[in-house]
């Protein structure tokens, strides 16, 4: 805001993107870990008594990379993002880093059962 009262357009719409850029990412984080939290659930009690872990690991990987993918063509469809590869990769680094901040956190403080 210049001292007029006036705002510079530039800097407004820059606010605009990066909230967007917020709003895809973390959307596409929630889209995500809220299918991998199911497919887990799933994996865990009837998955991994029948087949074991490292099988059960290994069907659950391509259904979530499925999943990763559609995910964020969704999220790129529903919030419009830009075509910029730039945008589109800031996106994900800003899933990634709420997925790394719900890992460690999982990690620091285990369920204990």
């Amino acid at each position: 805001m210049h001292l007029d009262g006036s705002v510079d357009c530039g800097l407004a719409l820059a606010g605009s993107a990066v909230k967007e850029t917020l709003k895809a990412g973390t959307l596409y984080f929630a889209l995500v870990f809220a299918a991998g939290f199911v497919l887990g659930t799933i994996r865990t009690l009837w998955v991994v008594p029948r087949l074991g872990v490292r099988r059960a690991e290994l069907m659950e990987a391509p259904i979530m990379f499925g999943i990763s993918i559609l995910a964020a063509r969704w999220v790129v469809r529903h919030v419009q993002v830009s075509p910029l590869r730039s945008k589109r990769l800031a996106i994900g680094c800003i899933a990634l880093g709420l997925m790394l901040v719900a890992e460690f956190t999982h990690s620091q403080f285990p369920s204990h059962g």
